[in-house]
């Protein structure tokens, strides 16, 4: 699919010129037959949202998903855009619920740097929160992994 380009305004248009306009592209029409077939495809469920993926969309929709995601993309910490771009270029998912949980996960057990995040600490018998901002990260050291083999080869039973 190709994205979508709102028609110019037609040539030569006269200030006393009659024009029918598409109500949801804002586009003017000088022939009611195109103005009639924008109308048209604009209702139907041809359209799909170029940043979530959803299909089967009204023009409508589509421009709300698009608006919708495009606040929720605005509305990311910085911090956190590199590490999600990052991520997204080392793996392959066409299916967008398999990659927000893959971002979900990686992102459940660990601290970016200028993340913000909120600290709570207790003073005397007070318990309180503030709001900091991670300024570096400390690797966890691997802890070695113990492993037990178990098998049910006669030789491992004990008479």
């Amino acid at each position: 699919r190709k994205p979508f380009k709102p028609r110019q305004i037609p040539d030569n248009l006269k200030a006393d010129e009659e024009v029918f306009v598409c109500s949801y592209t804002k586009e003017a029409f000088r022939n009611y037959e195109d103005f009639f077939n924008r109308q048209f495809l604009c209702k139907t469920s041809a359209w799909s949202c170029e940043l979530t993926g959803q299909h089967n969309l009204t023009y409508e929709q589509a421009i709300k998903s698009e608006r919708e995601a495009n606040e929720t993309l605005n509305s990311i910490q910085d911090c956190y855009k590199k590490a999600i771009l990052s991520l997204l270029h080392h793996t392959y998912r066409t299916n967008i619920k398999t990659v927000v949980g893959e971002v979900s996960t990686f992102f459940k057990d660990r601290y970016i740097v200028g993340e913000e995040v909120e600290y709570y600490f207790t003073l005397g018998d007070k318990r309180s929160a503030k709001r900091v901002k991670v300024l570096s990260v400390i690797q966890p050291k691997s802890s070695p992994v113990k492993v037990s083999v178990i098998t049910n080869s006669p030789q491992n039973k004990s008479p």
